[in-house]
């Protein structure tokens, strides 16, 4: 079960949002889980995958997620990573979140 699931539309796109700890982030739980949220992502065009992770793991979140994609043929999902240092320039989060909101 992820922390945020948004049903956008009847064609199945959605949005995926998953919260995660240095802790959290590197373990074969965290990989299911992520891989299997890109997977239903990978279901609907213009669905996405949001990973949030605290700024200090934010390069190592970006590199999971491309690990990830490849390993899960789910290159095309698009995917967001937010740290807390992202509500410090919310012109840019929203502008990275408009393909959202469609």
């Amino acid at each position: 079960m992820p922390d945020v699931y948004v049903l956008l539309n009847e064609l199945g796109r959605v949005v995926i949002g998953e919260a995660k700890s240095l802790r959290d982030l590197e373990n074969s739980h965290t990989e299911a889980q992520v891989t299997e949220f890109l997977r239903r992502c990978g279901m609907a065009e213009g669905s996405a995958f949001i990973l949030a992770v605290p700024w200090s793991v934010e390069r190592l979140a970006r590199a999971l997620l491309t690990s990830l994609q490849a390993r899960s043929g789910m290159s095309h999902v698009e995917t967001v990573v937010l740290s807390e240092v992202d509500g410090l320039d919310t012109a840019n989060q929203s502008r990275r979140l408009t393909h959202c909101r469609n």
